[in-house]
C-alpha cells in the first residue's frame, strides 16, 4: 500500500493562507468592534506649543523625536488602528512564509 506524501512547500503554503485568513479574519473583528476612538479634545501639558518647546529645551531633539514616536506607537495598538496593525503584520508574516515555500525546492519522491 503506497502512502501518498505531502511536499514541504505544500505544508508552508497551507500554513501561510491560515495565517493569512485568520490573522484578516481577527482583523475585520476588531475593526468593527472597535470603532474610531478619537484623539482628546484637550491637549496635554506635552502636545501644546509649550510643552513641546521645553521638551526640546530640556532633553533636546532626540528627546522630543522619542516622544514623538512613542506617541505613535502608541495609537497603533488602539481602536481602529489596532485593526490596520493587526492586519499589516498578518499580510507581512504569510508573504514571509509563501516566499519560503516557494524557494524550497520539492524534495518529496516522484514515485
Amino acid at each position: 500500500m503506497k502512502e501518498k506524501s505531502i511536499s514541504n512547500q505544500t505544508i508552508l503554503n497551507a500554513v501561510a493562507f491560515t495565517i493569512l485568513l485568520i490573522g484578516l479574519a481577527i482583523s475585520v473583528i476588531i475593526y468593527l468592534k472597535a470603532g474610531n476612538t478619537p484623539d482628546s479634545l484637550i491637549p496635554t501639558i506635552d502636545e501644546t506649543k509649550k510643552g513641546i518647546h521645553d521638551m526640546e529645551e530640556i532633553g533636546g531633539t532626540l528627546n522630543l523625536l522619542m516622544y514623538q514616536f512613542l506617541a505613535w506607537f502608541k495609537k497603533l495598538w488602539q481602536g481602529q488602528n489596532l485593526a490596520y496593525t493587526v492586519a499589516f503584520i498578518t499580510v507581512v508574516i504569510s508573504a514571509i512564509i509563501f516566499w519560503v515555500a516557494y524557494q524550497s525546492e520539492d524534495t518529496s519522491p516522484d514515485d
